[in-house]
């Protein structure tokens, strides 16, 4: 049996920007690509948008070893260091419930960033 992983999605928000605002999809891409390039495994997908007939960009991470985790969470801070209005929200279903949490910039820490870590890696694990 293979190795155990946890896939998520993360999407970019922000309390500042609209959504369709150019400058704030640049933003979102500059996440996308660090992601890409920095997390083995991490890919581009398409997720529908409900009550709308398109599709939005996001990134889905297998978050499968400590390796890909450390990764993810080093995209993260260096992205949230970069302007406090914004978020990031992660995005996993697991035994068919879907759950979420909302990573924010306001005081983030290494730290708080390896909490976050270790929950994921508990989460896969278990």
């Amino acid at each position: 049996m293979g190795k155990s992983h946890l896939e998520v999605e993360v999407a970019p928000l922000s309390v500042r920007f609209d959504p369709d605002d150019e400058s704030w999809s640049l933003q979102c891409d500059d996440l996308r690509r660090e992601l890409i390039a920095s997390v083995p495994g991490a890919r581009r997908v398409d997720i529908a948008q409900v009550g709308t007939k398109g599709t939005a960009e996001s990134v889905i991470v297998a978050l499968g070893g400590a390796g890909a985790i450390s990764a993810m969470v080093s995209c993260f801070q260096l992205w949230l260091d970069r302007d406090r209005s914004r978020q990031i929200k992660v995005t996993w279903t697991r035994n068919g419930i879907e759950e979420s949490l909302i990573v924010t910039g306001d005081g983030m820490s290494a730290a708080v960033l390896e909490k976050l870590a270790d929950a994921v890696a508990r989460r896969i694990g278990s």
